[in-house]
């Protein structure tokens, strides 16, 4: 029986957590230059997870991904499971979702390993392999599973979410004007939240980001004029 380590995925949970550094950007040019300077540069990458005040985390994504694949090496030939790792270390740190493909799936660790795995399959040499998918979904399962339901992580790409969720509400056309009312007064709501500091206690009190978009966007539909629809998301 083969023995394996984790040193294949390890690259793969680094960039998972940069992430939070990217979404701290707005430009989309400049997530892109960013990705790929981490994804070449070892040291950068290391240095990013340091001051996001998540090597700790980094570690104890590395031992779930330790855990979860010590069965897999009964899943082949030590050959087949070599190829496995290096397809696995040469495909799917391409084929992560950027900060907003994370919001656009919604933060859901099924949805995330789906594009993720869709994604690596473009690859005719993953695609063909035997084990391929079945090591991608074995680390990464458990890995997404506490990654995105970690507020370490999760509260520090909410610049993504807050762009996706207004972003969405802005490409929204309709021809009623009470939908586009609703709209308007939602991302009122959104923009004055973060301006005056109240998601950030919000957050503090342990109001989950979903939460709070889900909550304003409720108040939007009831209340038409944007000040009062703040002053019931306040007492809310």
């Amino acid at each position: 029986m083969a023995i394996l380590t984790t040193t294949f995925a390890i690259p793969t949970i680094k960039l998972l957590l940069a992430m939070a550094k990217l979404a701290q950007t707005d430009s989309l040019d400049d997530r892109a230059k960013a990705f790929a300077d981490l994804l070449e540069n070892g040291a950068e990458l290391k240095k990013a997870i340091a001051e996001l005040g998540l090597s700790g985390l980094a570690a104890d994504l590395e031992t779930t991904a330790r855990e979860a694949v010590k069965a897999f090496a009964r899943e082949g030939t030590a050959a087949e499971i070599d190829d496995a790792k290096a397809l696995f270390q040469q495909t799917v740190p391409h084929a992560l979702p950027t900060p907003d493909q994370f919001a656009a799936l919604g933060l859901d660790p099924t949805k995330t390993l789906t594009h993720i795995e869709r994604a690596a399959l473009q690859s005719p040499d993953f695609a063909a392999h035997p084990l391929a998918r079945t090591l991608l979904r074995a680390v990464l399962t458990p890995v997404l599973n506490r990654l995105l339901n970690d507020p370490a992580f999760t509260q520090k790409i909410e610049p993504a979410l807050w762009r996706q969720a207004l972003g969405d509400l802005s490409g929204i056309k309709d021809d009623t004007s009470a939908i586009r009312n609703d709209n308007a007064v939602m991302i009122s709501l959104l923009r004055q939240l973060e301006k005056q500091g109240e998601a950030a206690t919000a957050r503090a009190s342990g109001i989950t980001e979903q939460a709070l978009i889900d909550l304003a966007r409720r108040i939007a539909a009831d209340v038409t004029d944007p000040q009062q629809a703040f002053r019931e998301l306040e007492r809310a």
